[in-house]
């Protein structure tokens, strides 16, 4: 009978220690890393012993994560605690916060899980794009024709410039020859 209790104990130890774990996860990072949604969703998908609980104070687990940009390289802090007291740190250094957050997922799921995490996931999906603006044939905007600009009739022509007056005698007569003088 001995050895059945213990094989009771064992199947019942081994059922808790297989049971998802309430985990909270507190997130900070900086704009244009994945947020705390994209990070718990990969935790998820590294181990199957996460269930991500409503507070902290519902939580068996909880996961701290601080990204910080520094100069052109990311930091990132991770902190593991457990309800028993166990707690993991680490530090990890890299140029793309995308792919040190991935990395630190993968910490603490092999924290969380070191026996049934899943080291390998399929590459990330890209970042989704805004679907292309589609342009559909606009009518072209028919502008009505502007009335043809009434032109002022011609004025009556003038008539040609006065002759302008010059010194001299209003008369265009030769002048006269006048008669030699007399000599008698």
């Amino acid at each position: 009978m001995p050895a059945l209790s213990f094989a009771v104990v064992t199947v019942v130890a081994l059922a808790a220690a297989l049971e998802p774990r309430p985990t909270w996860v507190d997130y900070r990072a900086p704009a244009g890393c994945p947020d705390r949604s994209a990070f718990q969703a990969e935790l998820a998908a590294r181990t199957e012993l996460v269930r991500f609980a409503p507070s902290a104070a519902d939580a068996s687990a909880r996961v701290s994560v601080v990204l910080t940009l520094t100069g052109r390289r990311f930091e990132g802090h991770l902190l593991v605690q457990m309800s028993d007291g166990a707690r993991t740190r680490k530090t990890l250094r890299g140029p793309r916060c995308d792919t040190l957050t991935r990395a630190m997922t993968l910490t603490a799921a092999l924290v969380l899980d070191p026996e049934g995490a899943k080291v390998d996931l399929p590459p990330p999906a890209p970042p989704l794009e805004p679907p292309p603006a589609v342009v559909s044939p606009v009518p072209a905007l028919v502008e009505p024709v502007p009335a043809p600009l009434e032109v002022p009739p011609s004025p009556e022509p003038l008539p040609p410039p006065a002759a302008a007056a010059l010194p001299g005698p209003a008369t265009t007569d030769p002048p006269k020859a006048t008669p030699p003088p007399n000599e008698s």
